[in-house]
């Protein structure tokens, strides 16, 4: 999945997509199991839009986002 926010911002739109993957994944989970490749697949998609989604709020100044390089 290909996710990009513009300058303008569509957060509204990423949090929606957000919540969808979120369901889908929920739904995989009970119906393939944890360790399905389909529920892997779509638990990284959600990690990548929730990612995105904390970079558009804090740039590359959080030390969880930097692993803490340059951060007190």
């Amino acid at each position: 999945m290909s996710m990009v926010v513009n300058p303008v911002g569509q957060i509204e739109d990423l949090l929606k997509c957000i919540v969808k993957k979120r369901k889908e994944l929920i739904d995989l989970g009970s119906n393939y199991g944890l360790l399905d490749e389909k529920t892997i697949k779509c638990s990284q998609d959600l990690d990548k839009l929730i990612n995105l989604h904390m970079k558009s709020y804090s740039g590359s100044t959080n030390m969880f986002l930097d692993n803490g390089e340059g951060s007190t």
